[in-house]
């Protein structure tokens, strides 16, 4: 049995600030091993069920923050940015589950909530629903015929994930306050909840398939009117209002590298607009 971890890092203990996450802050370096700790407690309890390999796919910021001595050795992990399923690189049909580290989108009500490119994005939408990370990750397994049995986040994480994992778990990290302020959860209690529910969602193989239907349109609204310019240029990007753009595919592998090369031209104006 496969168990497929993504691991963004918004959603583990403690974390509530972007300086948390962020590399550039001395404060990151203590978070980071807060993380793997909350990855090497999920991995344990997949592997007390009976998984054979458990693959966890960095999918934060440059994604090559993982430090290999500090991950349980029976771990396969994938670290990198480019790469052309992204926060999904490496899944395919074979696994049998998957597990989310996430975070709401832009625009909810979540922690740390943001979609890519906090702030520059406004929204995304697919198939005119509201969507962020989560959902385009989720909806990436859905399409290879893995479930997702299980996200780790705050509640509200688990709010939006019900929307379109009806069936999925969850392990509550923190409760929201703010968009920056939590009531987290003791980190025993949650650290025991980790290895608990990934032992329960290999063991009886649970969890929701999110597969939606081609063709599949991406919105996307920016905050400032000068980012949908670039992404313009890409052919098949439509202009369809002053901040928003939109990108319409049969192929949802080819939706996704559009959706990486917008993000990465949005971060770029993004640097050059912002003081």
């Amino acid at each position: 049995m496969k168990v497929y971890i993504s691991a963004d890092m918004e959603g583990a203990i403690g974390i509530t600030a972007f300086q948390q996450v962020s590399s550039n802050y001395p404060e990151f370096h203590h978070f980071r091993n807060v993380w793997l700790d909350d990855i090497n407690a999920l991995a344990a309890g997949a592997f007390d069920a009976g998984a054979k390999t458990v693959l966890v796919n960095e999918s934060h910021e440059l994604m090559n923050y993982i430090l290999p001595e500090r991950l349980d050795p029976r771990i396969t992990f994938i670290s990198g940015r480019i790469k052309r399923w992204n926060q999904m690189e490496g899944l395919d049909p074979s696994f049998s589950t998957a597990f989310l580290f996430a975070h709401a989108k832009a625009g909810s009500e979540g922690l740390l909530a943001h979609s890519y490119v906090p702030p520059d994005i406004f929204e995304m939408k697919l198939n005119g629903m509201p969507i962020g990370e989560m959902g385009l990750n989720a909806a990436a397994a859905g399409l290879k015929g893995v479930p997702i049995s299980l996200v780790i986040g705050d509640d509200k994480t688990y709010e939006e994930a019900r929307e379109f994992l009806p069936d999925v778990e969850a392990v509550i990290t923190k409760d929201h306050i703010t968009q920056f302020t939590a009531a987290n959860r003791p980190v025993e209690e949650v650290r025991a909840a980790l290895r608990q529910k990934a032992y329960e969602a290999v063991k009886h193989k649970g969890g929701s398939l999110f597969a939606p239907q081609p063709p599949y349109t991406l919105e996307v609204t920016f905050i400032y009117p000068i980012m949908k310019e670039l992404p313009s240029y890409i052919p098949g990007v439509n202009i369809t209002g002053p901040r928003s753009i939109a990108y319409t595919s049969n192929d949802y592998a080819e939706l996704t590298q559009v959706r990486i090369l917008i993000v990465n031209l949005t971060k770029m104006i993004g640097m050059q607009v912002r003081p």
